[in-house]
């Protein structure tokens, strides 16, 4: 009985060290949901200015949009596993801040300072994570690992929905000091894995320490772009995040203003809306971990219908008659259905990168995918703000879900569709 039920676990899942990062992951992402919820909450309701929350949404998205190139450079020369858990720790000591001003006067420049912080850190965190997958795990999991990964993601910003009652019931401040106990909890995790699963597969020692200097970063950084531009399928996949991000950017910005005014409801349905995204993201990933080997060979076709159909949603969240007993039911399977669509952008496109890139390039491109990623999305966001002063929220929603669905059709259109198809080897070049 006990070989049938381990028949029905992902086999990726049977890997400890891989096992551990998707738990390390979640705890650390838990507090996060809780942590983004009461920020901006908070901000939305203290200070009662949509230009506020475009402001803290914005300043803790740019930082890793202008540092991933640069910081990226490290995952390539430094141990994957010490940069995780370096970054994981200095991002609790920052939260940690935000409770400690509460009746300072100084709330709100201490919170922009910490979204700045914590995007900073999340710049060295992020292509280090993805780049330590191919490390551990088998190119033939790689699609299964990714969609796990989706998964463990959804599952924490489903507890937006329980945040959402906690901030209701104790006020926002409790929420941080859980957010700092949870990447400690992570650091712990991180720091059971093998020093190995973190090597890079190049140099170590003195010859690294050298590379660590400004001169070596900036070269490091200028090759990892100069591999980026010869290869059309990591073009591609860029210029996909581009168009997705630059649409959803608004997404954080408007859903607070969406509940109170569209729904007229307060912040537990708001945590209740958010964490159905990744209800729906967390489904998407249990089924693309279930059958990754039928992406494998489409990842590119996969993610670009991801892209169009990922828009009809959001054109029926802005659709819900206002106010009704049906309305908020209605948004949130609207939400629902985004999110399971959305996982498709993601994770094929990860397991692309990861099966095409070498290991010791695998960091520097990361970063230069996630800054297009980074970059796109506070724009949206700084924009959306005073849009919301003319615009209704319901209005924007359909105009943002029309967005991506023009956009997976345009892609359809263009080369993407092909050559986004995995092939073994060197990078193709543009020549």
């Amino acid at each position: 009985m006990k070989q049938r039920a381990l028949r029905h676990i992902p086999e990726v899942l049977r890997n400890r060290e891989f096992s551990t990062v998707l738990v390390a992951g979640l705890v650390s992402r838990l507090g996060d949901s809780l942590h983004e919820i009461a920020l901006i909450w908070l901000v939305a309701t203290q200070m009662e200015d949509p230009a506020l929350v475009s402001l803290v949404v914005a300043a803790s998205l740019v930082p890793e949009a202008v540092l991933s190139p640069f910081a990226g450079t490290y995952a390539d020369v430094m141990n994957r596993k010490h940069i995780m858990i370096g970054a994981n720790v200095a991002r609790g000591v920052l939260v940690l801040l935000i409770p400690l001003s509460r009746g300072s006067g100084y709330l709100l420049p201490v919170v922009v300072g910490v979204a700045l912080g914590t995007g900073s850190l999340n710049a060295f965190f992020s292509p280090a994570k993805s780049a330590i997958v191919p490390n551990i795990v088998g190119e033939s999991q790689l699609d299964s690992a990714n969609g796990l990964l989706e998964t463990t993601n959804s599952v924490s910003r489903m507890f937006y929905a329980i945040a959402g009652l906690i901030v209701s019931v104790s006020g926002s401040f409790v929420a941080f000091y859980i957010d700092a106990a949870t990447f400690l909890v992570s650091s712990l995790l991180l720091a059971t894995i093998s020093r190995e699963a973190g090597q890079v597969g190049r140099e170590t020692g003195q010859a690294v320490l050298d590379k660590l200097d400004i001169s070596g970063r900036i070269e490091e950084m200028r090759e990892g772009f100069a591999y980026v531009f010869a290869d059309r399928r990591i073009l591609s996949v860029i210029a996909l995040y581009l168009l997705y991000g630059l649409t959803i950017g608004p997404f954080g910005v408007i859903l607070p203003v969406y509940t109170e005014q569209s729904l007229q409801r307060g912040s537990d349905i708001y945590g209740f809306l958010y964490g159905s995204v990744y209800f729906g993201i967390f489904a998407g990933g249990l089924l693309l971990s279930r059958y990754g080997d039928a992406v494998a060979n489409r990842r590119g076709r996969v993610s670009i219908a991801a892209l169009a159909v990922s828009g009809l949603p959001l054109v029926a969240l802005g659709t819900i008659p206002r106010g009704n007993a049906s309305s908020t039911p209605l948004a949130v399977a609207a939400l629902v259905l985004f999110g399971l669509v959305a996982v498709g952008i993601w994770a094929p496109t990860r397991a692309l990168i990861q099966n095409i890139v070498p290991d010791e390039k695998l960091g520097r491109v990361f970063s230069i995918v996630g800054t297009v990623s980074s970059a796109s999305l506070p724009i949206g966001a700084a924009v959306s703000g005073p849009v919301l002063t003319v615009v209704a929220p319901t209005t924007i929603f359909v105009g943002m879900g029309a967005t991506l669905f023009v956009a997976g059709l345009g892609l359809y259109l263009s080369p993407l569709w092909d050559v986004c198809q995995p092939t073994t080897g060197a990078a193709e070049s543009v020549q």
